[in-house]
């Protein structure tokens, strides 16, 4: 104490404020970042399997192809074919309409809409008051979906009952933007509180994105519009019109693109090239990549020197379309071409979006359940349904909804990673197992922990186990209905499953006296317990006393002269598997105890 007081000089005030500052820095410095930083993760969750490469070194060849582009091509038009969701937009012929009854379908399909929603209880005005009935809150909003030049109004048809006749216009999206249930930005909240979550959104279209405008809504501001993945109102100021058919498909229409596969990117800022300047570019977007050609002088003002050059779409003060080149660094997360679809690298872009928000009909520029999986697979060419409500026979699936948890458990621990499992309402990707605990990641709403009366708010891309609860009290294994493999079509063989092997090396006991005379030969069947093993199974000493040895066909052999003692030997069986399952391998310790 008295050194303290020493050191404590009164007449230098100034260099003791000095030394209790730099006292406090060293305590703080000290001080485990964890304490500040530290990442919260669902139970069971552990950091490391934020890692893609956590999960690939657990699948038997994760950079095997698993579909060729020419296999997706195949997938993709199966799914144009059969899916009420999706359409093959290239393909899509130029087509004249009665607008009249064109506009008096999206009427009643509005009215439809807005009773559903309200019914679900989406019954607030924007300033978070209470609408009476269904018709006081949505007929303003269906009156909006009637364009003046239709010919067509509520109870009144056109003269001797003929519809304007209209023909399809072709548009491209110009900025990140999202397709709506009615042609405004008015919320429909069932929760004044919870800005976060608005039924008026469907879903994203993204920068490049082609579209089909069928009508403009009563005040011009929003168009009517048919994407690859749904229909919606989609803002006019976010759309720029081709002068035709074959402009339009030069804008999108090429396998030369580039792929965006981070969770979003934006383009530099430029004042000198403001239209093409910091655009949201979301995973899965493509752009067509400029060739050597059509890259002359600067570009935004500047040289292409280790960028890549797109071209990008802009929409001019008429509403009309144009291109320009723009450059995007090659530091980004981006491919030139799609993907190629293997294991490591679906595992790879599915952790792109962990720990962003969940956007409900991509709100809030991020994404729901369905929205990140086909994004997460957009990347590698596929044009997945928009809806988790996609099962239809058209990819290769299972029925789950008869299984026990045990056959499900026992079915899902059989799939590749990146399979999609499904329950009403919510739909996530398999990454894989660790111990006989089942692994997705997805981007959720709501979950219900373990212990918990009530559901969490998660609202964000998670991983989690399938142990977790729904509002039910009942697990997600439980309640899962679906499992689908998205790369494969239903007339598909079955896939090459991982081969799930088990193997204990059993416990011995072995005489002294008869190793003493000689050597002992034990079968395999006695040494070694093997459960779910697909083809013939093959040992392989990997370490332990030279004195025993294991042949190939799993025979061991105690050889002359061992004395008494526990002897651990490392045994690797390796499972050869048949038409279905892959080759796969486990270690174990057999362990011999000489009397």
């Amino acid at each position: 104490m008295k050194r303290y007081r020493a050191n404590t000089n009164k007449k230098n005030p100034r260099a003791i404020t000095l030394a209790a500052a730099l006292a406090v820095l060293l305590a703080v410095s000290v001080v485990p970042l964890t304490a500040f930083a530290a990442v919260l993760y669902m139970p069971d969750v552990t950091a490391e399997m934020s890692s893609y490469q956590y999960w690939a070194k657990k699948t038997s060849e994760p950079d095997r192809v698993l579909a060729s582009p020419e296999e997706i091509g195949q997938i993709n038009r199966d799914v144009w074919a059969k899916s009420k969701e999706t359409r093959d937009l290239a393909n899509w012929s130029e087509e004249t309409f009665d607008a009249t009854a064109y506009v008096k379908g999206l009427v009643a399909s509005a009215e439809a809409d807005g009773e559903y929603l309200y019914n679900i209880g989406s019954r607030y005005y924007p300033d978070g008051t209470k609408a009476d009935s269904w018709e006081d809150l949505y007929r303003p909003l269906i009156d909006l979906c009637i364009d003046p030049d239709a010919g067509y109004a509520p109870g009144r048809e056109t003269a001797q009952g003929q519809g304007v006749i209209m023909q399809d216009r072709y548009a491209v999206c110009t900025t990140r933007t999202s397709l709506r249930v009615f042609p405004t930005d008015q919320p429909l909240q069932d929760d004044p509180s919870d800005p976060d979550f608005d039924n008026l959104y469907l879903t994203m279209v993204k920068v490049n994105e082609p579209m089909i405008i069928k009508t403009r809504s009563a005040d011009g501001q929003y168009y009517q519009a048919l994407t690859s993945c749904g229909s919606g109102w989609i803002p006019a100021a976010d759309v720029a019109i081709c002068k035709d058919r074959a402009e339009w498909l030069d804008a999108w229409n090429t396998d030369n693109v580039l792929v965006v596969y981070a969770d979003k990117i934006y383009t530099e800022d430029s004042r000198f090239a403001p239209e093409t300047a910091n655009r949201k570019l979301p995973m899965g977007t493509c752009l067509p990549l400029a060739s050597e050609d059509e890259i002359q002088g600067r570009i935004s003002n500047r040289t292409a020197h280790n960028n890549h050059v797109v071209w990008m779409p802009v929409r001019n003060e008429d509403g009309s379309f144009r291109k320009e080149l723009a450059l995007i660094g090659e530091n980004r997360k981006v491919s030139e071409g799609y993907l190629p679809l293997t294991t490591r690298n679906v595992l790879m872009v599915t952790m792109n979006q962990l720990g962003d928000t969940y956007g409900w009909g991509s709100m809030l520029g991020s994404e729901d359940c369905s929205g990140y999986i086909r994004d997460v697979y957009r990347c590698f060419g596929l044009d997945m349904p928009r809806s988790s409500n996609r099962v239809n026979g058209v990819l290769k699936n299972w029925d789950m909804g008869e299984m026990t948890d045990a056959q499900k458990l026992a079915l899902i621990k059989k799939m590749p990673p990146g399979t999609i499992l499904t329950f009403p309402g919510h739909e996530m990707i398999y990454l894989g197992r660790e111990g006989d605990k089942l692994y997705v990641i997805s981007s959720v709403s709501n979950v219900r922990l373990p212990g918990d009366s009530a559901n969490t708010r998660v609202r964000g891309c998670v991983i989690n186990t399938l142990d977790l609860l729904r509002a039910s009290n009942t697990t997600w294994l439980h309640n899962l209905t679906y499992v689908e493999i998205p790369y494969y079509g239903s007339a598909h063989a079955d896939p090459v499953f991982e081969n799930p092997v088990t193997v204990q090396g059993n416990d011995l006991k072995v005489k002294a006296g008869a190793v003493q005379k000689g050597t002992v030969s034990i079968p395999a069947g006695k040494a070694f317990t093997v459960t779910d093993a697909k083809g013939k199974v093959t040992y392989k000493k990997i370490s332990g006393d030279r004195r025993i040895t294991v042949a190939k066909n799993g025979r061991v052999t105690v050889k002359q002269g061992l004395k008494k003692g526990t002897y651990e030997i490392g045994v690797s069986a390796k499972a050869g598997g048949n038409a279905k399952y892959g080759k796969a391998a486990q270690e174990t310790v057999l362990r011999i105890k000489v009397k």
